[in-house]
């Protein structure tokens, strides 16, 4: 792959006149053509580009030169040390000789298109080895559900369009309740141990109060815990602390920034 092309064309006696000259040329990085008694050297630079055809063409004092290729960007025009733009086809060679010209690219964009349960949510424009945005879409779901990731996901911009699809997992919640004391909360951590929370911890309260905080880990689903909370009104104390457990608040926090606070008043056997 050619970066910097030097172009030597010497002119002899093969034709009377640059006028009437006419050939064809396959270059390398170095090359000399001779048809008339003149000479001239282009020397391109590419930019990070290269050329996938090296050939170039005069006919009648004109030049066609050779359009570079570059991963993720267009090439626009070349330009000379003195800042003077040439497009690809010369009129006249003479304007050339001697001089440096630099390929000019404009970067590409591409879209990114982000799906959930294969429809289409929204699409970013993104150019060239740019960042891609990693967006957490757990405010456009449903409070069952967390965002985990997305398939085909890259940190930066490919060459071409892409397609990204959301993976989700139903979200997980722990239960967070502050009750005393130590008898009462023993209790309520054997109920929730009994209910599929296994990881339940409990520990005095920093306000020297008698309460003591009882914290679940996320084993249940939002769906399980929906599921037992029938159970945990029935089987939880709502009139008094006497008898052992008393329940009348619970936070539920889960995984996907859903959150609610569930109480009851004194003698309501339901939350609300």
């Amino acid at each position: 792959m050619n970066k910097v092309l030097i172009l030597l064309l010497t002119l002899c006696v093969m034709f009377s006149s640059i006028d009437n000259a006419s050939a064809y040329y396959t270059t390398s990085d170095n090359l000399t053509n001779s048809i008339n008694t003149n000479s001239y050297k282009i020397k391109l630079h590419t930019d990070d580009g290269y050329y996938d055809n090296t050939s170039l063409s005069v006919s009648n004092n004109k030049i066609v030169l050779p359009i570079p290729t570059r991963t993720g960007y267009s090439f626009k025009n070349y330009r000379d040390l003195n800042n003077i733009n040439y497009g690809s086809e010369i009129s006249d060679l003479n304007i050339l000789n001697n001089k440096e010209l630099y390929a000019i690219w404009d970067k590409n964009y591409y879209n990114v298109n982000y799906y959930l349960n294969n429809e289409l949510l929204f699409t970013r424009v993104v150019g060239y080895n740019d960042n891609i945005e990693n967006i957490n879409i757990n405010n456009l779901l449903d409070k069952y559900h967390t965002f985990v990731s997305w398939t085909n996901f890259q940190t930066t911009m490919p060459a071409n369009d892409i397609n990204l699809y959301a993976n989700l997992e139903e979200s997980h919640c722990k239960l967070v309740t502050g009750h005393g004391p130590s008898g009462n909360a023993l209790a309520l951590k054997k109920l929730f141990n009994s209910v599929g929370y296994y990881n339940t911890t409990m520990r005095e309260a920093d306000d020297d109060s008698n309460q003591y905080l009882i914290e679940t880990d996320y084993s249940l689903t939002l769906k399980e815990f929906e599921e037992v909370t029938e159970y945990l009104e029935t089987n939880t104390n709502y009139n008094s602390y006497y008898p052992y457990p008393y329940l009348y608040w619970l936070g539920l926090n889960c995984d996907n920034g859903y959150s609610k606070v569930l109480q009851r008043n004194v003698g309501s056997i339901h939350f609300e």
